[in-house]
C-alpha cells in the first residue's frame, strides 16, 4: 500500500487505519474504535474494531434491476421487479436468499392506474408468493423490497 495514503489517514483526527494482507483479522491485535483495510477474497473490505471484534463495514451486494445489498452485521435489503400474466398464485425469488428470516416485503404495483392492490401471501428467505386479482387483463409489472437478515 502506498506509504504516503497512510500517513494522509493516519494524521486525520480520530481515524487511524493499518493495512492488512491476512485473510482473517485476529481480535486480540488492534485498538478499540482502529479501523483496518484488508483483503478478503481478493477484495479489500474495511473493518472496525469495535467491543474487542474485528467487524465489517463495507457492504456487499449487487446493483441490478434485482439486486440487493448486506451489510457486515447480517442486515440484508433484496429488491427486484416482477411482469406476469397468471391469474393464479406463483412465486417470486429473491435475487439472493436471506440466510436466517426475511421480516418484511414491500410490492408496489407498476400500473398508474391500478385498481388492484398487490400483497405478499407468505415469505421466506428464498422468496414470496403472491397471487394477483382474477379480474387484471394482461400483463402486470410489480416492483419489490424485502428486508431481513
Amino acid at each position: 500500500m502506498d506509504s504516503r495514503f497512510e500517513r494522509i489517514l493516519n494524521k486525520t483526527k480520530g481515524f487511524r487505519v493499518n493495512f492488512s494482507q491476512k485473510s482473517n483479522l485476529d481480535n486480540s491485535e488492534g485498538e478499540e474504535g482502529e479501523y483496518r483495510i484488508n483483503k478478503v477474497n481478493g477484495v479489500s473490505k474495511l473493518f472496525i474494531k469495535l467491543n474487542k471484534k474485528w467487524e465489517p463495514i463495507t457492504p456487499e451486494g449487487s446493483l441490478q434491476k434485482n439486486g440487493y445489498v448486506k451489510f457486515g452485521n447480517g442486515f440484508q435489503i433484496t429488491w427486484g421487479e416482477n411482469s406476469t400474466d397468471n391469474d393464479s398464485e406463483y412465486t417470486v425469488n429473491f435475487s439472493k436468499s436471506f440466510n436466517t428470516m426475511c421480516v418484511g416485503v414491500m410490492i408496489n404495483n407498476q400500473k398508474a392506474d391500478a385498481q388492484y392492490p398487490m400483497y405478499a401471501k407468505s415469505f421466506d428467505t428464498k422468496g414470496f408468493k403472491i397471487d394477483r386479482n382474477n379480474s387484471i387483463n394482461g400483463s402486470q409489472t410489480i416492483n419489490f423490497i424485502a428486508i431481513g437478515f
